[in-house]
């Protein structure tokens, strides 16, 4: 830190930064420069051109004072650009004596020092500015001047000869640091870039690591209620009384449900995106051929709710499970033919399962038949939902109306 490097900067953005220190070196050497410049135009010129040079080191002093304790460099780069086009403009029009070549090379610096500084908008209007102010000193002006711009001593010549080339080296300066800014953006994309790959690299191998645990998870859980099915089939070869071996089969098949959701999440790439109608379907299928032999039942599933969460397939699927189970067991005994038609609709926080067929259901006393009853009451319930059943010569209905669940 010293006089180039103000303390206590507190800018952070590495292109502001730059801008900062760059319009406060810039300054300090307009102070130097424009108080020698008015010095020697007062000493070796019998000339005017020094109130330009006096009041445009008063407005890099007052600008200097304003950066060290406000940072605020973009109303510096502000009032350089218009104040500086004003002072070049007036010494135009003005000042008869003044020789004008630095002039136009200040109206350049002052043009790019606007674009570096605070963006085109600002940079297009000085350039205008400036630009007809040019076109009417030419067309208007500059016959009033010419005695001026002949450079007939020493001292003139010296003094453009200082003048210039500060300009000139100004204005290259401006350019690189330009170019330069552009160069630091472009390598600090790059190691944005490369950061940001490693990152996404890391998330990738985590979500792996993670799909491949909940995966494991779902594979040991579809095991051990493969295990609890086994202990139930077993368990059930020594029931004798058919309709207690009746109960343990249904109960076999409501575990056997879950089972199958774990086993199809297992064997899922992406699990979250589990599709309800393939999983509807194959449950249809199992059933269908463990409960029909003698004819054939036609089944369709329609559904625009594609994805489902785990926290919701459970319950809907062991809801379709009683279902079907009820269908394919009292629904088709006296049909040639059977038709099951499932639709389902997404409802945006819910959704609309409509579960019909066109079987006449037998009257039984079967009181498994009325648990399962209660049990896609209860199911329902789970899901904030409500249920609306009809039965008739055509068929049964049921149109269930459910929440969407979510972990």
């Amino acid at each position: 830190m010293g006089l180039l490097t103000p303390s206590k900067i507190q800018i952070t953005d590495h292109l502001d930064r730059a801008k900062f220190l760059f319009l406060w070196r810039l300054t300090l050497l307009f102070v130097l420069l424009l108080s020698l410049l008015a010095v020697l135009f007062f000493f070796l010129e019998n000339s005017y051109t020094y109130i330009t040079y006096m009041v445009g080191d008063l407005i890099a002093i007052s600008g200097l004072v304003y950066l060290y304790y406000t940072q605020d460099f973009r109303r510096i780069f502000i009032a350089f650009g218009t104040l500086g086009s004003v002072i070049v403009q007036l010494d135009l029009f003005l000042i008869q004596d003044s020789h004008h070549y630095p002039g136009f090379l200040w109206m350049t610096m002052l043009i790019i020092l606007a674009f570096y500084g605070i963006g085109k908008i600002w940079g297009v209007i000085i350039l205008i500015a400036n630009i007809v102010g040019t076109v009417v000193f030419f067309l208007t002006t500059l016959y009033d001047h010419y005695d001026a711009i002949v450079i007939t001593d020493h001292n003139s010549a010296l003094l453009i000869a200082i003048e210039l080339p500060v300009i000139m080296i100004i204005i290259s300066y401006l350019v690189f640091l330009d170019e330069k800014a552009h160069e630091q953006i472009q390598n600090d994309l790059i190691e944005a870039n490369k950061s940001l790959e490693a990152n996404n690299r890391e998330i990738s191998r985590r979500d792996q690591e993670k799909t491949i645990l909940v995966k494991e998870i779902h594979h040991r859980v579809k095991n051990n209620l493969q295990i609890i099915i086994s202990l139930l089939r077993l368990q059930m070869t020594d029931i004798k009384n058919h309709e207690s071996r009746q109960h343990f089969s249904e109960a076999i098949n409501r575990v056997m449900v879950m089972s199958s959701i774990h086993q199809k999440l297992y064997k899922e790439q992406d699990l979250t995106e589990f599709s309800l109608v393939s999983y509807i379907e194959d449950l249809s299928s199992e059933l269908k051929l463990f409960f029909l032999e003698e004819f054939p039942v036609d089944i369709t599933v329609e559904s625009d709710y594609r994805i489902i969460d785990l926290k919701t397939v459970v319950p809907v699927g062991l809801i379709m499970n009683e279902l079907l189970s009820n269908s394919f067991k009292y629904a088709f005994e006296s049909s040639e033919s059977g038709k099951i038609s499932i639709f389902i609709k997404d409802q945006g926080e819910y959704f609309d399962l409509i579960y019909f067929d066109n079987g006449t259901w037998k009257e039984t006393t079967d009181e498994n038949a009325g648990f399962g009853l209660e049990l896609i009451n209860t199911l329902a319930e789970q899901l904030n939902g409500t249920v609306e059943f009809k039965t008739g010569k055509e068929g049964t209905f049921y149109k269930f109306h459910l929440q969407k669940l979510t972990d």
